[in-house]
């Protein structure tokens, strides 16, 4: 601005001279806005037609960069300087406390509430900043300083029907300290609210109240409250079901659900895991997951009711055995619902499917078995990653997993993605212990092996082999000695001719009595795998399979 609009400006008064205020306020810099407010203080001579052009100019110092708190920080002295005369101060206070964002500036923030406490005002001033969007914060700053106006504010603002006011109490009440709602029967109306935000605002609320009658012991109200909340898994608005159950989630995790009202809870929530909407059904599969990590029997290892019962029970143990089944029974059902939903091919769901599923594995809920096949099944598709982070965490909790799906084709699939420690396994099955599992594992995992590892491997599956006892273990000898085949062909590197590793092949193969057709492929396939020369090893197989007379096996190359 110039200076003679200044000039022009000293000497003239607010009510003569609005309309050049205005425009100068229109050109407002961050270079004259110092200036123009001092004017505007010493030229004042009408409340009203100043609070108008002071309104103005914080608006648009407001606007002068996007880091509009360091703006109007920058000026607020000389703003609250300039009002300091004024008889009703509180719409600029007001205005400046919702235009400096709380988070930026906190000095200035508490300087302006130091300034609103000595003013007098009524709830009416602060119900009308209810009507402006995101003002939350800045009311419940006020109500700070003005405690003796809350329960006014609180009963004359819940009657209002608007949905920006409903916006910004859903975000301020539960802000607000919860001896305010103690009476909670007189807030129960708003669950009719046409409103959701109002909806989800009480259930807000009643999650403190529960956690606040805790403390106290007060039975009685936290059941009422927990029937209250529990009514909302079926409102008509999925926000409102989705906020029950996130509630309630938060109700189990700080153990504030009554003994006698947790079983019919987790019967409600496994009743929203096929609702029609895909964030309340995640966030209710996800809730079970969460409770039954957290099962109240912590003194079980696992959820098996196969020997819960027992005659030499007192009644205490029988009440409490009772209740295991039940609560156990309740799961299981939870389980067979869950995993109906993989027949709908529910792909937004699937995480949420698989944590529960893992989770029922782990604790070995009836069922969980054919469930993980089931997921199993996924593997084929493009999710195939979810199916092996389930099986990875199962992994590292549960080492035996690896050897309960064997011959599973999808089971396949995930072993070459798992953090297996090849070292164990061989070891284990050196010593003897699940031979077939454990070469079956080896081969899928489709690790590389050192040529001595592998030989040593061999010979004991080799030994094993012309040791079968019956046919049904010379079956299953015959499927580890291929499985072993697979594995060599695995070899870090191609080896010579003349190797152990062919020696014993070729062996092997002219001194079966048996005929196994799968034997002979997959010797001949590791030859042309591994062999330096191949065309050499060949010669030696066939040349001894000649010598020995064995056509019909020469023939079954």
């Amino acid at each position: 601005m110039s200076t003679t609009w200044l000039k022009r400006l000293q000497s003239s008064k607010v009510s003569e001279s609005f309309n050049e205020y205005t425009q100068a306020i229109n050109k407002l810099t961050k270079e004259n806005a110092k200036d123009i407010i001092l004017l505007l203080s010493d030229n004042n001579n009408n409340e009203e037609l100043f609070k108008l052009l002071l309104s103005s100019a914080i608006n648009k110092i407001t606007s002068l960069s996007n880091d509009s708190s360091a703006e109007l920080s920058e000026f607020l002295p000389y703003i609250l300087s300039s009002i300091k005369l004024l008889q009703n101060p509180i719409s600029i206070l007001f205005q400046l406390l919702e235009n400096l964002p709380q988070k930026r500036d906190e000095i200035a923030r508490l300087k302006i509430l130091e300034v609103l406490s000595k003013f007098e005002f009524n709830v009416a001033n602060i119900i009308n900043l209810l009507y402006k969007s995101d003002t939350d914060t800045v009311i419940s700053d006020i109500l700070k300083i003005k405690e003796n106006m809350i329960d006014e504010f609180i009963r004359n603002s819940i009657k209002i029907d608007n949905p920006t006011v409903a916006k910004n109490l859903s975000s301020l009440l539960p802000s607000l300290d919860s001896k305010f709602f103690v009476n909670y029967n007189s807030f129960l109306f708003l669950f009719e609210s046409e409103s959701h935000y109002l909806r989800n605002c009480l259930l807000d609320i009643f999650q403190i109240l529960v956690q606040k009658f805790k403390e106290h012991e007060n039975i009685e109200a936290i059941r009422e409250l927990t029937h209250h909340i529990s009514e909302r898994l079926c409102d008509v608005n999925f926000y409102v079901r989705s906020k029950a159950l996130g509630v309630i989630g938060e109700l189990f995790k700080t153990e504030c659900i009554l003994k006698d009202q947790r079983n019919t809870l987790i019967k409600d929530i496994i009743d929203r895991a096929k609702d029609k909407t895909v964030i309340v059904r995640k966030r209710s599969i996800s809730l079970l997951s969460q409770i039954l990590i957290n099962h109240p029997f912590r003194d079980r290892e696992h959820l098996d009711r196969t020997e819960s019962m027992s005659k030499n029970m007192t009644e205490v143990q029988k009440r409490i055995a009772e209740d295991f089944d039940e609560f156990v029974g309740i799961m299981e059902s939870g389980l067979s619902l869950i995993v109906s939903l993989l027949d709908y091919n529910l792909k937004t769901d699937l995480v949420e499917i698989s944590g529960f599923i893992k989770v029922s594995y782990l604790l070995k809920l009836k069922g969980a078995k054919e469930a993980i096949q089931k997921i199993l099944g996924v593997v084929f598709t493009k999710d195939r990653q979810v199916v092996v982070d389930v099986f990875k965490d199962i992994l590292s909790h549960r080492g035996e997993i690896l050897f309960e799906f064997i011959n599973d084709k999808a089971f396949e699939v995930i072993l070459s993605c798992l953090e297996i420690d090849e070292k164990i396994l061989y070891k284990n099955v050196i010593n003897g212990h699940r031979i077939f599992e454990g070469v079956y594992i080896l081969r899928h995992t489709q690790k590389s092996v050192s040529e001595s590892t592998a030989l040593n491997l061999f010979q004991y599956i080799t030994e094993i082999l012309f040791k079968s006892k019956d046919e049904e273990a010379l079956k299953m000898n015959i499927e580890t000695y291929i499985n072993t085949l697979c594995i060599l062909k695995n070899l870090k590197h191609r080896i010579d001719c003349s190797s152990d590793v062919f020696t014993l092949c070729i062996k092997n193969v002219i001194k079966m009595v048996f005929f196994e057709r799968s034997i002979i492929k997959h010797t001949v396939e590791l030859i042309y795998c591994i062999s330096s020369n191949p065309e050499i090893t060949i010669g030696k197989l066939l040349k001894n399979l000649c010598l020995t007379k064995s056509t019909l096996k020469i023939l079954m190359q």
